[in-house]
């Protein structure tokens, strides 16, 4: 079985140390991490969403993590919260 973890490098409800621990425990599961980033990562972040594409269509991972450039610094007020 795979799977895919994508989150916000800065979630507040998905914070690094819980992510780490996942990804340990289930060691089959690709990661990526958006710089600036909060929870609504898939809903505001191109890259995310471009990631999961690729993803289900069995293409190329990302290399690494989203480009910061095209984040905007987290906003508390769009987490939905």
């Amino acid at each position: 079985m795979s799977g895919v973890l994508v989150a916000g490098a800065r979630d507040p409800l998905t914070r690094a140390r819980v992510r780490a621990h996942f990804l340990e425990t289930h060691p089959h599961i690709r990661s990526l991490a958006v710089p600036g980033g909060g929870h609504g990562v898939l809903r505001d972040s191109d890259c995310a969403r471009r990631a999961i594409r690729a993803w289900l269509a069995g293409r190329r991972w990302p290399d690494a993590a989203c480009k910061a450039a095209e984040h905007a610094p987290y906003d508390a007020s769009r987490s939905g919260r």
